[in-house]
This record gives structure tokens, sequence and C-alpha cells, in this order.
């Protein structure tokens, strides 16, 4: 029956139609998170919106474009063709309009009320991100941050919906091309132990690290750093024994001094681990190991916004305050 009633629809002409009097900007982003999410209430979740006035939006849009965009499945809800073809439509469109309001948009920091969402790992936040909220607080008092843990595998879509302004990543290969990016700065790997471990200290070698017991910390899903250490041991036919899993690395000088744990992380991060440790020492890891690049990742929609481009030049003048690993 409702395959029927939009089929009629559609045979309109579609600027007779009265729902054209209506439609704002906000709708078409509604519609692209709908069609993103495929869910009536993860979409209202998302957008702080209670699930009926979603489902009110839902049949607005279904009524505008003469097509049901979502129908049920087995596996929940899918996309019509009709939906498929308008989707890269109204993102290109809603680009285009962003563009050109930039254009026309002046921002002053002193008296912005902006909010500015950050995707980090910990380790990015504990080393870049006081030097960028410094900035913001010196320079737009009335400037909200939001720091976020990343959220791997839909990093692309966070950026692209505008839930997310700005990642902060290891760079490992080109961004997606409705990405930019910048290289903020490099980090190396290196080992942290306790000097007194086998009474000599020094770096081990890698018999003696493939035979240690390991430190790593682990959040909703492994490190990045963790992932290169694993890729690279695995040239050795083996894996290594992770004896601990700490929440963060804010623990590991009380963990490591005075056993034999090893914990391998990037240099930024292990310098202020031994800084209060004196029995602490960090090492080269007996391994080849890629170098860090950590880059800021925003979409294309975000490049020229005034306001946007001003917290930028902040995160990168941040990052040029660390110096050389």
């Amino acid at each position: 029956m409702m395959n029927n009633r939009y089929s009629v629809l559609r045979t309109r002409n579609f600027m007779d139609n009265p729902a054209l009097e209506n439609v704002d900007v906000r709708l078409l982003r509604i519609l692209l998170v709908l069609l993103s999410e495929r869910s009536v209430s993860r979409s209202a979740q998302k957008l702080d919106m209670s699930q009926p006035a979603m489902s009110h939006v839902l049949n607005r849009l279904r009524r505008l474009f003469a097509d049901p965009l979502l129908t049920r499945s087995r596996n929940g809800m899918i996309h019509t063709q009709r939906a498929k073809e308008i989707e890269p439509m109204v993102r290109d469109l809603l680009d285009r309009f962003d563009r050109l309001m930039a254009h026309e948009e002046k921002f002053d920091p002193a008296t912005s009320r902006r909010r500015f969402v950050v995707t980090s790992a910990p380790y990015t936040e504990h080393v870049l991100l006081p030097g960028l909220v410094r900035r913001v607080r010196e320079h737009a008092p009335g400037v909200r941050m939001e720091l976020k843990p990343p959220h791997y595998g839909h990093a692309h879509e966070q950026l692209e919906s505008g839930e997310v302004d700005l990642r902060l990543a290891w760079g490992q290969g080109p961004p997606p091309l409705s990405l930019r990016s910048v290289l903020l700065f490099h980090d190396r790997i290196v080992c942290v132990s306790d000097k007194r471990r086998n009474g000599k200290g020094g770096p081990l070698s890698i018999a003696e690290y493939l035979a240690a017991s390991h430190i790593r910390a682990q959040g909703a899903e492994r490190t990045t750093t963790g992932k290169a250490v694993d890729s690279a041991v695995a040239q050795y036919g083996t894996t290594l024994s992770i004896a601990l899993l700490v929440q963060d690395y804010l623990s590991v000088p009380r963990m490591v001094e005075g056993t034999d744990f090893v914990v391998t992380i990037p240099q930024r991060l292990a310098r202020d681990v031994v800084a209060h440790a004196s029995h602490l020492e960090i090492t080269e890891p007996p391994l080849r190991l890629p170098r860090v690049r950590m880059m800021g990742y925003w979409h294309e929609r975000s490049h020229t916004d005034p306001a946007h481009r001003w917290f930028r030049s902040l995160a990168i003048a941040a990052s040029r305050d660390l110096g050389p690993a």
C-alpha cells in the first residue's frame, strides 16, 4: 500500500510540492544522519531528539521526496533506491551551502561561544592537548572544547556529519578524498623499564624483550602503538606476553618500578612517565618500529570555516611548541 501511494506522489511535479516551503538546512542534515544510522532511535539519540520527533521528521522527509527512504528488512532498516540516489546530492548541497556561509561568516574568538569536539587517544591528549587548551582559553574564554576517545572504524563518518571537528590520530596512508590533514608532530616508540631489573639496566636484547612480561594500556580497542609492536613481534613468529593491562599510562611508573615489567610507548609520553621515577629508564626497543606521525584530520566541509581555521591554527601552534622527539 505504501509503495503505491509513494509511486503516485512521485509523478507530481516536484516544484509543486507544498512541503518544499518547509525545507530547511537542518532537515537535510537530519536526513543524512537517518541514512547513516538507518535507525530512528539511534538518530534521535545522536541528535538529542525524542524518538517521536525523529519519526515526525522522517515522515516529513518521506513526503518531501515522495519515497519511503528507509524500509524495514530482516536486518533492520535499509535504504531505498531513491535514498541511495539523493544521499550524495544532499551531501554535496550541504557542503556547498557550508562553504557559501563560511565566506560571509565572521568569527571573533574573544566573543565566540563555539563548541569544538576533538577525538584523541589518551597519548595525544596527554602530549598535545594541554597546549591547545591553554591557547583556546587565552584567546577565546567563551569557546568550549569537548575531548572524546576515538571511535575506530567510524572516524570518517563522525567528521563528515559534523559530530567531530578535529581528529588527532597516527597517520598511516593517505586520508579519504573528502578529508584534509596536517602533520602535527613526530614521535618514536621506546621501552620503559626498571634499570635494576637485571642488575645492569640498558637496552634489552631481542631475546630478553620477547621473554619479558609486558604492560599495555587497553581501552575499548587495541592502540595503534600496540598494533605496530605486535606486527613487528610477529616477524619473529611469536607474540608478547601481556602480563598486565591498565586503563591508561598514568599508573605505569608505580607498576613498573621495582618489577621486571617492560612497557613500550611513544617517547614523548615515556619522558613524563620516568620524570619522577628515579629507577626507571628509557631504552631503544630491539625491534624495527615505524616512526609515529601524528596527524590532524578534518572534513572538507569545515576547511573554509573561519572558526575552524582559527581552531586548527592553534592546534598547529601547540604542536610546534613540542619540539623534536
